[in-house]
């Protein structure tokens, strides 16, 4: 396993800035690690939410759309095309991400050779339950179908046993799937 020593650019994609556990537990990871030495960059959707107070600012770059707001399907597109646009601009060494749909994203411009960063993405609870429970069964069915993509990055990092064996039985390279309790440790 390589290490990402300090000084090294690290991003870390967020949706947004809302209250949810997952924001806040990637938030108290970046400025772990920015104290810790790292060069770490918060690339979000939308710079709003509960806990843009918390969050340290100047780290905190923002794809909001400006030129097709209010069309939400052009408005994501226009989203990631900025978003891949920072990213090879930047030349992270390691891009964290910790939602499904940006977990997928990422995996797909990694497929595209869009991006050559390390991927690392997290899954924090059980996918086919956690996926039914908060997009719907199409969106599950959907997401199901979209897995395939995780053989893409360079890693998934679970925190449950559940998680663990779910991801091993649907990926061929299985030593990719990791325990890890925490953003803060970067090994990988």
């Amino acid at each position: 396993m390589a290490n990402i020593s300090k000084n090294k650019k690290i991003a870390i994609i967020l949706p947004d800035l809302s209250v949810i556990g997952g924001q806040r537990y990637a938030l108290k990871a970046a400025e772990n690690l920015i104290v810790r030495g790292y060069y770490v960059h918060i690339l979000v959707f939308y710079k709003e939410g509960g806990f843009l107070c918390e969050a340290p600012m100047d780290n905190i770059f923002s794809f909001t759309p400006v030129i097709f707001r209010k069309i939400r399907v052009i408005n994501v597109i226009e989203s990631l095309f900025y978003l891949c646009k920072k990213l090879r601009s930047e030349k992270y060494d390691a891009v964290l991400s910790i939602t499904p749909f940006f977990n997928r994203v990422l995996c797909l411009f990694k497929l595209l050779k869009l991006i050559k960063e390390k991927l690392v993405i997290e899954e924090h609870a059980y996918p086919p339950v956690s996926f039914k429970d908060e997009f719907g069964s199409f969106a599950a069915r959907l997401y199901k179908f979209s897995e395939f993509l995780y053989n893409y990055c360079d890693l998934i990092r679970v925190q449950t046993q559940d998680a663990y064996e779910y991801y091993y039985d649907i990926l061929h390279k299985k030593e990719k799937i990791k325990f890890f309790p925490s953003l803060h440790d970067l090994s990988f």
